[in-house]
């Protein structure tokens, strides 16, 4: 008989911590299309962190908010760029979010690229080739009249559709994110002579009198579970290493009140070129 309770009290238990650890699961929520660089970022970090953690899809950046601030166990990839577009459309996008609730802060620029047996100046009749996504109007229109420039803009669905123009001789300059350039230039087949990040040597305002502005993309891991855990699975070596290969120049785990200040500086500024 004793047996048998300790049996039937062992299932029991096991049974409790299977449903405190099911009801504990995370899950990560793809702010950003399917087909954006972002998703290789959100299924990494859902493998990364692991324990059953699911995945959510959002349709759009305001479906992936609604989620995040009204649902618990909510990971999100907050990505400031993608909430910046949707707010020139008006479509609010934006999560007002706590230092304790970030368990990555990081970013990473665009690299601006040509093939590499090319050599039209960036300001002299070239094409330039970038996301839709992007007010690429005002953009261009600000270095062209800084620089006495003639450069045009072809528009493609993303960086990846972009690196293809390039190759294909249908543009003569790509601006693209540097996670996807990164890849392309270590084979050799484009050359990347500038980037938009304004703490690097090859920052495009060293060389232009118009930097296009401070366009790197600033990416933040929020989490809600009020745990450390996310804390603790991102700051892996191995994430790390990921976040690096990928073309990401600062990490940080968490965030200060200041740097959450700075960031909303920052976001506020993006917004201006929308």
């Amino acid at each position: 008989m004793k047996t048998i309770i300790k049996l039937v009290c062992g299932v029991v238990a096991t049974f409790v911590v299977s449903l405190t650890f099911a009801s504990d699961s995370l899950t990560v929520i793809n702010q950003s299309p399917k087909a954006s660089v972002m998703t290789g970022l959100a299924t990494t970090v859902q493998d990364t962190i692991g324990n059953n953690t699911s995945f959510y899809q959002s349709r759009d950046c305001k479906d992936a908010a609604r989620v995040y601030t009204q649902k618990k166990n909510q990971v999100i990839i907050y990505e400031t760029m993608n909430v910046a577009s949707a707010a020139a459309k008006n479509i609010d996008c934006k999560i007002d979010f706590e230092p304790a609730e970030v368990a990555v802060y990081s970013w990473q620029s665009f690299s601006i690229c040509r093939l590499p047996e090319t050599n039209t100046a960036l300001d002299n009749s070239a094409t330039l080739g970038m996301s839709g996504m992007h007010p690429y109007k005002k953009w261009i229109s600000e270095f062209n009249a800084k620089n006495n420039g003639r450069l045009e803009v072809r528009l493609y669905s993303g960086s990846g559709a972009t690196i293809k123009g390039l190759l294909s001789k249908e543009i003569s300059w790509g601006f693209i994110a540097t996670a996807v350039a990164t890849k392309s230039q270590a084979q050799g087949l484009i050359k990347c002579d500038f980037n938009t990040d304004p703490t690097s040597d090859a920052f495009i305002g060293k060389t232009y009198k118009h930097a296009l502005g401070d366009l790197r993309i600033k990416v933040v891991v929020l989490d809600n579970s009020g745990t450390s855990a996310t804390v603790g699975a991102l700051s892996k070596e191995e994430f790390v290493n990921y976040l690096t290969k990928s073309g990401y120049s600062y990490i940080n785990h968490g965030m200060t009140a200041e740097q959450l200040e700075q960031f909303e500086k920052e976001y506020k500024t993006l917004q201006n070129f929308y």
